[in-house]
C-alpha cells in the first residue's frame, strides 16, 4: 500500500484507476477505484476519464419502462444479506473528510 500525501490533483492523478482504501476522519473505511480529483474532491469508482457534466441538454429523452411488480409469498423473504461489492458506487468525497489515503500499488 502506499500512501497519498497530501490528498491534491497532483499526488492523486499517477494512481488513477487504481484500488485504493480510504479512511473517513470517523474511522469509516471505503474500498473502491480511484478515478480523479476535481475540486478538493477525490472521486472513487467514477467513470474514467469523463466528466459529471458531459451530458448535454440536446440529449434526447427516452420513454420511461413500466416498472415490473413484484410480488413476495410467505415463503419468499428478501434476503438480509444480499452480496456488496466494495467496487459498487460512485463516491465524491471532501478532502477535508479524508484521514487517510491509500492506493495498491
Amino acid at each position: 500500500m502506499t500512501p497519498i500525501h497530501p490528498i491534491s490533483a497532483r499526488t492523486c492523478s499517477p494512481h488513477y484507476g487504481k484500488p485504493a482504501l480510504v479512511i473517513l476522519s470517523d474511522g469509516t473505511e471505503l474500498a473502491g477505484t480511484l478515478t480523479g480529483y476535481d475540486k478538493g474532491k477525490i472521486i472513487i469508482n467514477g467513470e474514467s476519464g469523463a466528466a459529471d457534466s458531459s451530458i448535454s441538454s440536446t440529449r434526447k429523452k427516452t420513454p420511461k419502462k413500466k416498472k415490473a411488480h413484484v410480488s413476495l409469498s410467505a415463503y419468499e423473504t428478501p434476503s438480509l444479506f444480499a452480496p456488496v461489492t466494495p467496487f459498487s458506487r460512485k463516491l465524491s468525497l471532501e478532502s477535508s473528510m479524508i484521514a487517510r489515503l491509500f492506493v495498491l500499488s
